[in-house]
């Protein structure tokens, strides 16, 4: 799901810092760094950033990210998926084709062990990626950021990636910390503190 879609969900962040002087000239470059790669063949998961608009296409420019105060660019993360009962049934027949040659009732669990990882990087090898991307608006004069993702998995991959790039920790906004940056009279902000949380059924 992206920011171009019909429909949309997403995560709010903010930067408690400003960026630093001279961010646009530095941006592009940043991105292209930790731009997406194809992955390698025996790779489970790979991320970076590339183009909303395209995000198949090896480079990104500064047509694609720069809409006057905002940055716009999409995490791609493509990932190979083995599905559990594949992988179980090539383990079975490796293992009995093992117990064979060797003349064993049963393997020990060392082995077994080594049996799995060796059959999970085979099919790895014949496995096709599958690409996903998660699209990321940021406006820069505000340091207001918007992910457009609700997976905790991608938050993690997202935040992870945003700091390997441009060193700034982004910090999510619950609506405890919404509600302070809202009520910014001191004597109202001090009504938040007794607050308990309530279960509605």
């Amino acid at each position: 799901m992206g920011f171009l879609s019909p429909s949309v969900s997403f995560t709010r962040y903010r930067m408690e810092e400003p960026v630093p002087d001279g961010f646009w000239d530095q941006a592009l470059e940043m991105l292209n760094s930790m731009a997406f790669r194809e992955m390698e063949s025996s790779a489970e998961i790979s991320s970076g950033w590339a183009s909303v608009i395209n995000p198949f296409q090896e480079e990104i420019t500064m047509r694609d990210i720069s809409f006057g105060n905002y940055l716009l660019v999409s995490m791609r993360v493509d990932q190979k998926k083995i599905p559990a009962a594949l992988l179980k049934k090539h383990c079975l027949w490796e293992e009995q084709k093992t117990r064979d040659m060797k003349g064993l009732q049963r393997l020990s669990g060392k082995m077994r062990k080594e049996i799995r990882e060796r059959v999970k990087m085979q099919l790895l090898l014949k496995a096709m990626p599958i690409p996903s991307t998660h699209d990321v608006c940021w406006n820069i004069q505000h340091g207001q950021i918007l992910f457009f993702s609700c997976q905790e998995k991608m938050q993690g991959t997202f935040e992870d990636l945003f700091f390997r790039t441009f060193r700034l920790k982004p910090t999510p906004v619950i609506p405890y910390s919404l509600a302070t940056d809202l009520l910014s009279d001191p004597g109202r902000e001090s009504s938040l503190k007794e607050l308990a949380p309530e279960v509605l059924i």
